[in-house]
C-alpha cells in the first residue's frame, strides 16, 4: 500500500553566495536586493524559494526580500537601506568626472540616474553612455543627453537611438542642438502641454 502524501508540498530552494556591492545590494538570479550599509564588501549566503530570499551572514539571517518575479523590475530596495543622496554622488565621483569631460548634459544625465536609483546604481547603463565617446564626438553625445533629460528618457538605449538619427545635410549636429527636438519629431513644448 502507498503511504499518505506529506501535508506540505516539497519546495525547491536555491543556494548562492555573493559579495555585497558598494551600493549596498547583492545580485541573485540577475536581480538586485538591498542590505544594510555596514554589510558592504562582506560575503553573504542566499537561500531562495520561488517567493522569498533569505540572506545570511556568518550563519545568521540578516534580511529577507520578496523574490522579484516581474521581468521589468531589476531591484528591490527597502526604505531603511536607502543611502543619502550625497553619499551616492560622492561614491560615484569618478563616473561624474568622466561624464563632465564629455559635456554638461552628460554629467547631468549621469547624476540624475544615480539619484533616481535611490541607493542602487545601474553602472551598466551609466558606462554604456560614457563609452559612447569611442564612436561619437562629445558634442553629439551631449546633445543626445540633453534630449534624454528633456523627454525624461533616462536610458542608454534612448541616447544611442538619438545618436543614430540621420544628420542634417551638411553632416553637422548644430540643427539638433538649436532646435532641441526629441526623437519623436515634435518640439518638447508640445509634450509638456500634454502633461499640464
Amino acid at each position: 500500500m502507498l503511504k499518505a502524501l506529506p501535508k506540505t508540498i516539497y519546495e525547491r530552494e536555491e543556494y548562492s553566495e555573493a559579495k555585497v556591492r558598494r551600493d549596498g545590494h547583492i545580485r541573485f538570479a540577475n536581480k538586485y536586493y538591498s542590505l544594510e550599509e555596514h554589510y558592504i564588501g562582506k560575503d553573504v549566503t542566499i537561500i531562495a524559494n520561488k517567493n522569498q530570499l533569505s540572506i545570511f551572514y556568518n550563519g545568521k539571517m540578516i534580511e529577507t526580500h520578496n523574490r522579484i518575479t516581474n521581468p521589468h523590475q531589476s531591484k528591490s530596495t527597502k526604505e531603511l537601506h536607502l543611502r543619502a543622496e550625497f553619499r551616492n554622488l560622492e561614491d560615484n565621483k569618478p563616473l561624474l568626472e568622466k561624464a563632465k569631460k564629455i559635456g554638461p548634459y552628460v554629467e547631468e544625465l549621469v547624476k540624475t540616474i544615480v539619484i533616481q536609483g535611490r541607493g542602487f546604481i545601474d553602472t551598466r547603463k551609466i558606462w554604456g553612455i560614457l563609452s559612447l565617446d569611442k564612436k561619437y564626438d562629445h558634442r553629439r553625445i551631449d546633445v543626445a543627453c540633453k534630449n534624454a533629460l528633456e523627454t525624461n528618457e533616462l536610458s542608454y538605449q534612448y541616447v544611442l537611438r538619438f545618436l543614430n538619427l540621420k544628420l542634417s545635410p551638411d553632416n553637422k549636429i548644430e540643427n539638433y542642438a538649436q532646435e532641441s527636438k526629441p526623437i519623436y519629431g515634435r518640439d518638447i513644448a508640445e509634450y509638456k502641454k500634454m502633461y499640464h
